[in-house]
């Protein structure tokens, strides 16, 4: 049977994999499986099964809290430690990125763009885009957008001026 596909492909996990992250042996993942555990991609002779650890840590923690009676505050603990659990996993995966270096990536981005950006004119010069004589008024242009844009600071922002708006109220919008 052909796997679910998504737009952002989880990572399936073997037995050994699942067992490491649960502290437990790898024959007691395969008890878990004779036991309901979800298998996201079920082995066959020679070819292991597989198994998307979301799906598992769900499995996991229903099994646990009924296991142990719990509900309410204690449940919801459970829930929350499993949550961090989760998001360990994907943190060491690289499926999460530390906040610091998104913005240190992403500010990278930015003054690698602006400096393409900033090249237009010159290389559309050597091109023969435009004549030599009109660079000046081209690179104003560019640094006009540039500028627009470095005071851009919402998504609400990037929606009003691809909708025909300006970023300065004073100017009427199309």
């Amino acid at each position: 049977m052909p796997r679910k596909t998504t737009s952002r492909r989880r990572r399936l996990l073997g037995r050994a994999e699942v067992a490491e992250v649960y502290g437990v042996t790898p024959q007691r993942v395969t008890r878990w499986a004779g036991d309901g555990m979800p298998i996201a991609d079920r082995g066959s002779r020679g070819r292991e099964s597989k198994y998307d650890l979301r799906a598992v840590n769900r499995w996991w923690l229903a099994r646990e809290l009924r296991a142990r009676g719990l509900d309410g505050k204690a449940g919801d603990l459970a829930r929350v430690q499993a949550r961090r659990m989760e998001l360990d996993v994907k943190t060491r995966e690289r499926e999460l990125l530390p906040r610091g270096q998104v913005v240190q990536e992403g500010k990278a981005f930015v003054v690698a763009a602006r400096a393409k950006i900033l090249s237009l004119p010159g290389r559309m010069i050597q091109a023969g885009i435009i004549p030599r004589e009109r660079k000046a008024d081209v690179n104003a242009l560019v640094r006009e957008a540039l500028e627009e844009m470095a005071r851009w600071r919402t998504h609400l922002d990037l929606l009003d001026v691809a909708k025909g708006g300006t970023d300065d109220d004073s100017e009427p919008k199309a």
